[in-house]
């Protein structure tokens, strides 16, 4: 049972950017391939995070997520997304 979450999760994920590149990210502008692809790494990369926590919870090795963990996240998610809408206002 410890590895059904992350195995659903990561199911998801995969049917998530799987229609990821039907959004436009592989038709983007050069401008805008460096912030999408860097989002979507931050998406992914706390994704792996929170699924490692939520093993190491259940091994009893870990007691949830760091404090800071979500105010870094949302600087980074918010931050590029203000970037994203930067470049993309400005053609």
């Amino acid at each position: 049972m410890i590895w059904f979450l992350p195995t659903l999760a990561l199911g998801i994920a995969c049917f998530w950017l799987s229609g990821f590149t039907g959004f436009g990210l592989s038709s983007a502008s050069t401008q805008q391939q460096l912030p999408n692809s860097l989002l979507l790494m931050c998406i992914v990369g706390g994704f792996v995070f929170i699924n490692q926590r939520i093993i190491d919870c259940a091994k009893g090795e870990s007691d949830g997520l760091s404090r800071a963990f979500l105010p870094i996240f949302l600087m980074l998610i918010m931050g590029l997304s203000a970037w994203i809408s930067r470049v993309g206002t400005s053609r």
